[in-house]
C-alpha cells in the first residue's frame, strides 16, 4: 500500500469511526461561504456559458433560423456584442414539378408514378389503360371506368347473389325455426329474392312418449336403430349403451379396445406402456431377472414379486466400541427393527447407548457412534442417509433451537479430538460447549463404516483415478527393483495389490533411481503413467510418461524424458484434460527447494495422444504463503462448476506441518486464488498429511486419497500410509474440517 493510499484509508477509518460510533463527540461544522460567480465579459476571447458566440468563437451548436439551412462553405459570423451573425443563411431550393423525379408529396412527375396512384374508390384501371399526369404534376384518372354490375337473370349466380331464375346458392335456408320439407324446393323472384314459402315449422315430438319421434335417435329403451359405438371404441364386457332422460345416446360404456398399442382412459397398462411407474407392492420386491407384465387383458400382472425377506438391522459400532467377550466382530445383526434416539449416556470415563431392543453397547469415551443399516422388509424405513449429532449437556443452544439434536441428510464427520469451547465439523459447523465438546453420532442407512488408514502400510504421493467400476491408485514404492505399487478396490477402503507399474528390469532406461509421485490417466485409448525420475546422464530430476493397455500395466516408458531443465529438476508431474475443450495438459514443479530456490508450479500442453510437450509453459502458482514454507509440490487438478481447482502440499513431507492447501479460477492458465489457509492438516492422530489426488466417486461424492505419517511416527514405520477422506464444497471452496479422520466414518462411496 503506497503511503498516499495508507493516508486515504485512515481518513475514511476515522470518518467512520467518527460517523458509527454512538459516543462520539458531535462536532458543529461551520457555514461555507459560497465564491461568487464571475461574470464573463462578452469578447474575452473565450465561450463562457449562456454565450453561442465570442469574436471568432462560434459554439457547437450554433444553428440557422428555423426553414433556413447554412450553404457548404459558408460560416456563421459573431457581432462585438456576441450575438449570431445569420446572414449567410439561405432557404432551401424546393424541387419544381417536371424535374422527372417524384419529390416528396408528388403522386406523379412526367411518365414517373407513386407507388399508390390509383383510380378514385368505385372505379378501376380497364385493362390495357393507363392513368396520365398533368403538367403541374397531378393525377389524370380520366382512363378508370366504373365495373359493370351483372344483372340478375343473366343465368349465373353473381357475387351478393342468392338466386337467379332456377340457380339456388348452396347456403339457402328456411328462416329461423322453419325447415324446408322433404322433396320441397325453394324458390327465386324475378329480383333473384328466395322464395321460401315452402318452408314449415316442424313438429316437435315429446321425449319419453314410449316412441322413436323425428330425429331421435332413442326413447326410454327404444332406439333409432342398432346403437353403435364411436369409432376406435368397443362395448366393454357386460356393458351396454343406454338411453338419458333427454332422449340421447349414453356411450360412457364404449371403451377404446385393449391391445391396440396405446393407454386408454382407466387402463393401468396396455402391451408393454403402463400407465404408471409399475411397482411391487409394500413388502415385495422383483425377483432377480424378472419384470412387471400387462395381462391380454390389460391388467398388471405382479406374479414377478416376491415377498421381502423379514426386517434385520446391521448395527455397527464405532471404533471405540468396547467389545464384548468373544466379541470380535464390529457389529452386530438383529432381527426386526433396532432403532436408537442418539442420546449417549455417561457413566465415569465411558459412556453407553440404549437401543430400542434393551442392548446398551458401551464406549471407551463420552462420545456414542453408531451406524444402523436394515435390510430386508421394515415398514416406515426410507433408504436416505442420514446423520443425526446429539449434543451433549454442555452444549450451548443457539436462538432458538430447543432440541438436543441436529439431523441432515448425507454424513457429517467429526475428529473427536477432545477440543474445549467449540469444535469444527467436517460440514463446517462450530458446535460451543462449556468446557469439553462431547456428542455423539448416528448414521441411518449410510452403509458400512471403515476407519483410516484404508492402506496401513507405505504408500506415499498416491495417484488415484477411477475407471468404470473400479478404482486404481499408484503409490511411490520400491518394488524391488521396479517402480510404482498399483492397488486397486471397488469401495475406496478395500484395496487388493496387483503389481508394479514397471517390473524389475523394465524401468525406464533414461532413469536411474528416485522414482516418485506416479499418477495413472487414460489418454484416448492407451493407459499413461507420469511420474518424476533422477536422469542418468544429468542427475537431475525429470519428468516422464509411460503407456499401456490396461490401467494395471505393465507400462512401457516412451524412451526419453517428458519434461527436463538443464540447471533445476522437475518433479511431481500430474495429467489433467480440460473438460472445456478436451485439450490435454501436464503439470509439475520445479524443484525449486533442492537449491535454495522457490518452487513455482507450471502448466503446459501436450500433444493429442499425451506423449509430447507442445506450446510453452505457463505458471500458475508459486510458494507465497506462510503456512507453504520452502516449497510446495504435488499439485492436482480438477474442474468443477465454474472454476479450475489445484490441489497442492506445502512445506516438506518430512515436516509435521506438511498440509494440503488450494487454489481457484475461473481461467485454466489463472490467474489463481488461494485459501490463506490449509484445508488438511496434522491433528493428534496424523503428522504431514499430503500429496494425493482427489476424484469423484460413482456416487458423486467428492474425495481424497492422501497420505500421511501416524502421529508421532514421521520416518518410522508404518511410513506414509493411505488415507480416504471425504471433501465438503462451501461457497465454492473444498474443505476437510475433520480431515485426516481417524473416527470411523460411513464408506466414501455410498
Amino acid at each position: 500500500m503506497t503511503h498516499k493510499t495508507h493516508f486515504i484509508a485512515m481518513i475514511l477509518f476515522a470518518s467512520w469511526f467518527v460517523g458509527c460510533s454512538d459516543d462520539a463527540p458531535q462536532m458543529a461544522v461551520p457555514p461555507q461561504d459560497k465564491p461568487p460567480v464571475e461574470e464573463s465579459a462578452c469578447g474575452n476571447g473565450q465561450l463562457d456559458e449562456g454565450e453561442i458566440c465570442d469574436g471568432s468563437l462560434v459554439a457547437e451548436d450554433a444553428a440557422c433560423p428555423k426553414g433556413y439551412e447554412l450553404p457548404s462553405g459558408a460560416q456563421f459570423g459573431c457581432t462585438d456584442d456576441c450575438k449570431l451573425i445569420t446572414d449567410a443563411c439561405t432557404k432551401p431550393e424546393v424541387p419544381s414539378c417536371g424535374n422527372d423525379q417524384l419529390d416528396e408529396g408528388e403522386i406523379c412527375d412526367g411518365s414517373s408514378f407513386a407507388e399508390d396512384a390509383s383510380c378514385p374508390e368505385g372505379y378501376e384501371l380497364p385493362s390495357g389503360a393507363q392513368l396520365g399526369c398533368t403538367d403541374d404534376c397531378k393525377l389524370v384518372t380520366d382512363a378508370c371506368a366504373k365495373p359493370e354490375v351483372p344483372s340478375c337473370g343473366n343465368g349465373q349466380l353473381d357475387e351478393g347473389e342468392i338466386c337467379d331464375g332456377s340457380l339456388v346458392a348452396e347456403d339457402a335456408a328456411c328462416p329461423k325455426g322453419y325447415e324446408l320439407p322433404s322433396g320441397a324446393q325453394f324458390g327465386c323472384t324475378d329480383d333473384c329474392k328466395l322464395i321460401t314459402d315452402a318452408c314449415t315449422k316442424p313438429e316437435v315430438s315429446s321425449c319419453g312418449n314410449g316412441q322413436l319421434d323425428e330425429n331421435e335417435p332413442c326413447d326410454g329403451t327404444s332406439f333409432a336403430s342398432d346403437p353403435a359405438c364411436p369409432a376406435g371404441t368397443v362395448l366393454t364386457n357386460g356393458q351396454a349403451i343406454q338411453c338419458t332422460e333427454s332422449c340421447t345416446l349414453d356411450t360412457s360404456a364404449c371403451k377404446a379396445p385393449c391391445g391396440n398399442a396405446q393407454l386408454d382412459s382407466d387402463e393401468p397398462c396396455d402391451g408393454s406402456l403402463f400407465a404408471t411407474e409399475a411397482k411391487c407392492p409394500e413388502g415385495t420386491a422383483l425377483a432377480a431377472g424378472k419384470s412387471i407384465t400387462c395381462t391380454s387383458e390389460c391388467t398388471v400382472d405382479m406374479s414377478a414379486c416376491e415377498a421381502l425377506p423379514p426386517c434385520k438391522t446391521y448395527i455397527e459400532y464405532g471404533m471405540n466400541w468396547n467389545h464384548g467377550p468373544g466379541h470380535d466382530a464390529q457389529y452386530d445383526i438383529a432381527n426386526g427393527l433396532v432403532t436408537w434416539d442418539g442420546n449417549c449416556t455417561h457413566n465415569g470415563k465411558g459412556s453407553y447407548a440404549v437401543l430400542s431392543n434393551g442392548w446398551k453397547p458401551g464406549f471407551s469415551d463420552h462420545n456414542c457412534l453408531i451406524a444402523l443399516q436394515t435390510e430386508g422388509y421394515c415398514p416406515g424405513v426410507d433408504n436416505v442417509c442420514r446423520t443425526r449429532i446429539t449434543y451433549a449437556d454442555n452444549w450451548r443452544h443457539g436462538p432458538g433451537h430447543d432440541a438436543q439434536y441436529d439431523e441432515v441428510k448425507g454424513v457429517v464427520t467429526w475428529g473427536g479430538m477432545g477440543d474445549t469451547g467449540v469444535t469444527t465439523l467436517s460440514n463446517g459447523w462450530r458446535p460451543g460447549y462449556d468446557g469439553e465438546c462431547a456428542m455423539s453420532i448416528r448414521y441411518t442407512q449410510c452403509g458400512k463404516m471403515y476407519n483410516n488408514p484404508v492402506i496401513p502400510e507405505n504408500n506415499p504421493d498416491p495417484g488415484a483415478v477411477l475407471d468404470g467400476d473400479t478404482y486404481y491408485v499408484a503409490s511411490t514404492t520400491g518394488c524391488s527393483g521396479g517402480a510404482y505399487k498399483i492397488h486397486s478396490s471397488k469401495d475406496l477402503v478395500n484395496w487388493t495389490f496387483h503389481n508394479c507399474a514397471f517390473p524389475k528390469g523394465q524401468t525406464p532406461s533414461w532413469a536411474v533411481s528416485h522414482f516418485w509421485a506416479p499418477e495413472l490417466h487414460k489418454v484416448g485409448k492407451k493407459w499413461h503413467i507420469y511420474f518424476s525420475a533422477k536422469n542418468a546422464s544429468t542427475q537431475q530430476f525429470c519428468v516422464g510418461v509411460g503407456t499401456a493397455d490396461s490401467p494395471l500395466g505393465p507400462y512401457k516408458d516412451k524412451g526419453t524424458p517428458l519434461v527436463c531443465k538443464d540447471k533445476m529438476g522437475v518433479i511431481d508431474a500430474s495429467y489433467f484434460k480440460d473438460p472445456a475443450d478436451g485439450k490435454h495438459y501436464v503439470i509439475w514443479k520445479d524443484d525449486g527447494n533442492a537449491i535454495g530456490q522457490k518452487t513455482p508450479v507450471f502448466i503446459q500442453p501436450l500433444t493429442e495422444d499425451g506423449l509430447n510437450t507442445t506450446g510453452k509453459p505457463t505458471q500458475i502458482l508459486i510458494n507465497d504463503q506462510s503456512w507453504e514454507g520452502a516449497l510446495i509440490e504435488g499439485p492436482w487438478m480438477i474442474k468443477k462448476d465454474d472454476y479450475y481447482y489445484i490441489f497442492y502440499s506445502g512445506n516438506g513431507y518430512t515436516n509435521p506441518k506438511y498440509a494440503i492447501g488450494v487454489a481457484r479460477s475461473k481461467k485454466l492458465m489463472g490467474p489463481y486464488e488461494k485459501l490463506p489457509n490449509s484445508i488438511v492438516s496434522q491433528n493428534s492422530h496424523f503428522q504431514g498429511p499430503g500429496h494425493g489426488s482427489v476424484i469423484q466417486t460413482k456416487s458423486g461424492n467428492w474425495v481424497h486419497v492422501y497420505h500421511s505419517w501416524l502421529y508421532g511416527k514421521i520416518n518410522q514405520e508404518p511410513w506414509r500410509v493411505l488415507l480416504v477422506d471425504r471433501i465438503f464444497w462451501k461457497d465454492g471452496w473444498p474443505y476437510s474440517y475433520s480431515a485426516p479422520l481417524k473416527q470411523s466414518q460411513p464408506y466414501p462411496d455410498m
